[in-house]
Formats: C-alpha cells, structure tokens, sequence
C-alpha cells in the first residue's frame, strides 16, 4: 500500500506511480510464493512415490517372510536331501584333489543323486571299499562291503533298467568336470538327443564336446545326431548368417570357404610337442573379429554345483521357492530368478552356428561342424562358384567438345568426331578477310578505270590506293594468328589429353578384371575340390587324424 501521507501531497503522475510499484511488488511476492509451492509440491510428489515403493516392497518382504514360513513348513514335512548333497559336495572335492571318497550311502530322501556320484566315483576311482561299521556309529555309508563292479553308464546301481535323464546328465558333467570325460564319449549322442532345442546342461555338455573334454571320438559321433536337428532349420536363417560371416559378394565367400577348409599340415622338426598348424594364405575379406573363447569347464563347474544344491526332485521346487523367498526379504525390489528347469531351450542351429564362429580352422570339432552345415550352406557357395563373364566397360568423359564415351579400345569415332568439330566452330576465324581483299581489288580496278577516260592520273586515285592498302591491312590483320588459335589449340591438346588417360584407365581396369577373373576361376577350382574331398569323408572315410 502506498504511504498515506505521502499520497494526498503528490500530483495524479505521483499517484499512479506508486500504485504500480505496489502492484510490481505484489506481483513478485506472488510468484515467489507460486515457486515455493511448486517446489513444495515436486518434493511431496517424490515422498509420495518412495512411501508408496517402500510400502510396496515391505508388503512383499512381509508375504515372502510368510510364505517362507509355509515353506520350511512343507520342507520339513519332506525327507531332507542335505546330508546327501554335503556329502556330494566333499565327493567332488576330494576327486578334485586326486582323492578317493568313500561312496555315499543310496535311497537318501529318494533322490538319485548318491547313485549318481558313486557312478562318478566308481568310473573316476574304479572300486572303492566303503568303512566298515566297526568305525562307528557315526558312520552313513551302510554295511562293510565293496563298491562291487561299475555298472555300465546310465544304469541303475544293480544294472537293470535306465537311470533318470537328470542322474546322466549329472554324470556326465561331473566326469567331465574331473577330466574323465573321454571315459563316456559314446554316450555323448545319446545325452545330446532333443527336438530342436538344447537345454542349458545340454548346451554345456555341447560346448564341452566340441573342446575335446569328451574326446574327439565323441564329436565324429555327435554327428547324425545334430544333422537331424538341423535338418528342420529354415534356409533364410543360413542365409542371414553366412552374409553375416563372409559378406556379400562372390568372391568373399569363396575366401571364406577356403580359408575354413585349409588342410592343417603336422609341423615337421625336432621340437618336442609339435602342434598342427593352419596354412591358410590369408584370412577372409570380411573375417569379422573372432568371438570370446567359451570356458566350457566354468560353465560345467557351476552347473554341476547348482545341481547338487537343488535337492532331489520333490524338493527343488521349494528348495528354489524359498531361496527365491530369501532373496524377497533381503532385496525386495529384484526380480525372481527362473529356475533352471524352467529356462527356455536354445535352438540348435542357432548354437551350432555360434560354435563354428568361435572355433578355429584346423580343429577336428570346426572340421566335423562344417560337414554339418555344409548341406545347408552349399547351394549359395555353388552359386558364387558360377564362371564369372567379362564385359567390356566404358566411361564417359567429359572434353571441351562434349562429352565422348571411352572403352579400352578407344573413344567412340562417332563421338570424338563430334567433339573435334565443335571445338573448331567454337573458335573459328571470322570469315571477312576475304570480301576485303575482293573490295580492295574492286576499289583500285575501279579508279584506275576511272581514270582512263580522263586520259591521265586523277586526283581520286590516292584516296582509292589508300582504301585498298587499309582493306588489304585489315584481311591481313584478321588472317594473322590470334588468341582463338591458342584457345582453339588448347582445347583440342585437352581434348586429347582426356581421350588418352580414360583409355589408359580402361585397359587398366580391363586388365585387372582378366586377372581377377583368373584368380576368382582358381579359388573356384580349390574350393570345388575341397567340397568334393569334404563329401568323400562324409561319405565313408574316417576324419580322425
């Protein structure tokens, strides 16, 4: 409010002046308070949302802490599987250190896990004796007895009938994971036996085989077992894949067919512990950079882990529900875990594609996967093996005269005659030296006529002799050369220039088109003969080295 005392001493001007500057300040008092309340107003927004999070995620930890409840309630209802699995957590220790364990006593909590190591044990151990009673009564491996002869892989302990696919899969992890996997590699087609999918252990077990963990006997026998798989794939997806590998053009992939086909020659010398080497001449055009090695052992070891830790099949469920549960109370705001029964399956082209990214040329496991995808990716390479046909190329250049298309013969004579003549006519010489000439000659015939009736010399006839002499002049000055010469000179010079180099270019090129024709019919030669050597050994000869 404006001073009162003030207010009736001052003129109308006085007046209005004082009310605007209590508007003004007013107005600014006002929008302070408006961005204090819009600040007041975000902050409670944001107290809000994290009350509401934070409520939101102690309602899940409090249902997950009772459930969990239920849970060790239904567990305990159940035969518990934790002595077994300690006992196989010790097995696997002890044989990692070149131990031998005592086998584990079997039927525990009606899970297969204690066949399944003592199978382990045996295959890795061969016979072990088991304590005797006489050791006390702490003792849990049963009677005094011997572990007896192994059964045969994938049998119950008394030889009749199949273990689980679970209790296989297991053993077969585990002796690859103590470096007996060669002990079982017959047994690796069979495991490996799906409809279009690998589960995780078998993707495992996969990546295993192809590094030699199962012998390299067990990768030549994968075979008819991953070609059926393959046999459902779609063709666009190999396709995709080989544009992806060896790019787009011909003859990028006849280079990447040689170099994944290159023989691998033994290094001869006297160097102990000598090991084959590829001698492939160069790597392909679009080699793409080679994948991370897959540690197939840690992959192997962690599964191998986790399956001991699930407890037996009636167990695992709530064993993984109430570690699911723990992990709620604990971390409330991540995401359960899918089991690893549950996880998806993945399709065995795509890893089979992958695997053969990562393998190095040379390998009996990159040898045998390219005799598996060859049927799928032969058709494209014998495309690209197709004769390639020469033709004869042109390029336009452009002159001073227009422009004139050039080959490695030559310019078109059509053409380079147009060109020649359009420079001509551009700087042409002006065409009156010649009417002068004739004028001065008319001029001096005519005054010299004029002067024979007259009977002597006139007066006219210096002025006549000087308009001939600067006729004359004229058409000499004209006919002298001048700067359309040069220019007319200059083009025709750049003309040819022009003509000269796009010929020398073209022969250039058509010559490297000729050598490049003959090296691409070579690699076509060698690559032909590589895949007719590749169908020999599917067809019978053995790939062992």
């Amino acid at each position: 409010m404006p001073d009162m005392s003030n207010w009736y001493w001052t003129s109308d001007y006085g007046r209005d002046k004082m009310l605007r500057e209590g508007i003004e300040a007013q107005a600014a008092i006002a929008a302070r308070n408006s961005r204090s309340t819009a600040r007041l107003r975000s902050q409670l927004n944001q107290v809000t949302g994290s009350l509401e999070r934070r409520i939101s995620a102690l309602a899940r930890a409090f249902d997950a802490y009772v459930e969990l409840g239920d849970v060790r309630e239904e567990l305990s209802n159940m035969p518990s599987s934790a002595t077994v699995r300690r006992q196989a957590r010790d097995a696997i220790a002890i044989l990692k250190a070149n131990g031998t364990p005592p086998p584990l006593a079997e039927g525990q909590a009606g899970h297969w896990l204690a066949t399944a190591m003592n199978r382990v044990i045996t295959v890795v151990r061969g016979k072990v004796p088991t304590p005797d009673l006489e050791e006390g009564p702490s003792s849990t491996f049963g009677p005094s007895s011997t572990f007896g002869p192994p059964p045969a892989f994938g049998t119950s302990p008394s030889g009749v009938g199949l273990a689980s696919p679970e209790a296989r899969i297991f053993e077969a992890l585990a002796l690859c994971l103590l470096g007996h996997g060669a002990d079982i590699g017959e047994q690796i087609p069979s495991l490996l036996t799906t409809d279009g999918g690998f589960t995780g252990e078998q993707r495992a077990l996969f990546d295993a085989t192809l590094d030699g963990h199962f012998g390299e006997e067990a990768i030549v026998a994968l075979g008819d077992t991953i070609r059926a798989n393959l046999a459902r794939s779609e063709s666009s997806d190999w396709s995709q894949w080989l544009t992806r590998e060896a790019g787009s053009s011909e003859t990028k992939l006849l280079r990447w067919v040689e170099f994944h086909t290159t023989p691998v020659l033994e290094l001869e010398g006297s160097t102990e512990g000598a090991n084959p080497i590829s001698v492939a001449g160069y790597s392909p055009i679009a080699a793409t950079e080679a994948e991370q090695g897959v540690d197939s052992i840690a992959v192997i070891e962690d599964l191998v882990g986790r399956i001991i830790e699930e407890g037996s099949p009636l167990e695992r469920d709530l064993i993984h529900r109430a570690t699911v549960l723990r992990r709620t109370i604990e971390h409330p705001d991540n995401a359960a875990e899918v089991p690893r029964w549950e996880m998806p399956s993945h399709p065995v082209d795509e890893i089979v594609r992958e695997s053969f990214s990562r393998l190095d040329p040379g390998t009996t496991a990159h040898r045998e996967l390219f005799s598996w995808i060859l049927p799928h990716i032969e058709p494209r390479i014998r495309e690209a093996m197709e004769p390639m046909e020469l033709s004869e190329s042109t390029t336009s250049v452009r002159t001073p005269g227009g422009t004139v298309e050039v080959s490695a013969d030559g310019a078109v004579a059509s053409q380079e005659r147009l060109a020649r003549q359009s420079v001509e006519e551009r700087y042409a010489r002006p065409g009156w030296n010649l009417p002068l000439l004739i004028g001065a000659i008319v001029v001096m015939v005519v005054a010299i006529l004029g002067c024979i009736p007259a009977g002597g010399l006139q007066w006219w006839l210096i002025p006549a002799a000087l308009a001939s002499g600067g006729l004359v002049a004229r058409a000499w000055w004209l006919h002298r050369p001048g700067e359309s010469d040069l220019l007319r000179t200059r083009a025709l010079k750049e003309l040819d220039t022009g003509l000269d180099r796009a010929k020398q270019r073209m022969v250039a090129s058509a010559q490297r088109d000729r050598e490049f024709k003959i090296e691409r019919d070579k690699l076509a030669e060698v690559v032909a003969d590589r895949l007719d050597q590749q169908s020999t050994r599917h067809n019978g000869a053995s790939d062992l080295p």
